[in-house]
Order: structure tokens, then sequence, then C-alpha cells
């Protein structure tokens, strides 16, 4: 399950296997996704925001007992903690689910604000950040934190 797919081709360079991909995004950003990569194969999309509850519930009555995995790619950053604190709980309650996201620390979040300003973007608005993994993982209650990996660590 790809949350906030936009343009993203992550299925494509992985076609292999069972699994169906879902890719979830605003329904103005599948509409047009479906006119330059319509689905193909094992592919779905769903045309939601994804802090509306009815495609989880959806996707839980077709897939009600096997795990699933979500991806959140760069997403994020755009939703405040409690709208992610939501999203994340509403996924540890929907039954076995594993999510894989990037996020940066407090200073990474003041020093992008400082970039895109620079940049010409000052009005993008981030807003999320994760300085602890185990706070967030206790805020939201039905979620484990199972690791965290830095992105300079093996460069």
């Amino acid at each position: 399950m790809e949350l906030g797919c936009g343009l993203e081709t992550t299925y494509c360079r992985h076609p292999q296997g069972s699994s169906t991909w879902y890719g979830v995004d605003l329904p103005e950003v599948i509409d047009y996704r479906r006119k330059l990569l319509p689905e193909v194969g094992r592919q779905r999309y769903v045309a939601s925001g994804i802090l509306q509850e009815n495609w989880l519930q959806e996707l839980r009555r077709e897939h009600s007992v096997e795990p699933l995995l979500f991806t959140a790619s760069g997403l994020f950053y755009y939703f405040s903690r409690e709208e992610v604190d939501q999203l994340l709980t509403r996924i540890g309650q929907y039954g076995p689910a594993e999510i894989v996201f990037d996020a940066m620390n407090y200073l990474g979040y003041l020093l992008i604000g400082h970039y895109m300003k620079e940049v010409g973007h000052g009005d993008t608005d981030v807003k999320f950040y994760v300085d602890d993994i185990q706070r967030l993982a206790s805020r939201v209650g039905a979620v484990q934190a199972v690791g965290t990996a830095y992105y300079g660590q093996r460069v």
C-alpha cells in the first residue's frame, strides 16, 4: 500500500510476486496518474485522501487477515503530528500491518525550512518531524517501532 503515490513508479520496478500493489492518493492525482501510468497487472489505485478512513476499511474488507505493508515516502512532512498519529493509530487498529516512512528530526525540520526559503519555496509548509521513534510509537498505541536508519549513516 503506497500512501501518497503521486507519480511514483516503484511497482513498475518490482512487478514480480503475487501481492496486490495499491496506490492511494487524492482523486485528482489518481485521475492524472491513470492518464500517464494506467493500472497494470496486480496494481490498483485508490482515489482518497490518506486521512479518510473509508479506503482503509475497504482494503481490510478485501484483505481481512493478511498482513499489509504500507509505504509513505516524502509524505508525512506535509501533515501535522496529530494527523500522522491518527493515521498510524488507524493502520495499527485495522489488523496486522507494517509501515515504512521517512522523517527528519527537529534540526532537519529547521534546516529544510531555511533551505526552502533560500530556493524560493518559502511557502512550503513542512510540519512533521520525529526526534524519538519510541515516543511516536507510544503516542499511537497499536504501533511498535522496529527500527530506525539515518540517511547519512552508510554514506
